[in-house]
């Protein structure tokens, strides 16, 4: 999760605008396991929670969590 954290700013540094950081696992209840984490461990960083699309915003942008137990279906998009 850290190195999540890790890639979000090094991305938002280098194209100097807010980045878009995937974390994917295999099945949604991991999924909600790496997002209670995520707000543990990053929880005054946090601007705002979006539960509806999985994904915390910070200031350099947002770590959206996905989950891959649907097929490519949810990997879709941006």
């Amino acid at each position: 999760m850290v190195e999540a954290y890790r890639m979000l700013d090094k991305a938002a540094k280098k194209h100097q605008r807010k980045a878009r950081v995937w974390v994917v696992d295999p099945t949604f209840n991991l999924v909600q396991e790496d997002w209670r984490a995520a707000e543990e461990w990053f929880g005054p960083h946090i601007l705002r929670k979006r539960l509806t699309d999985m994904a915390l915003e910070f200031s350099q942008g947002d770590i959206e969590f996905k989950s891959a137990d649907a097929g490519d279906e949810r990997l879709r998009g941006a």
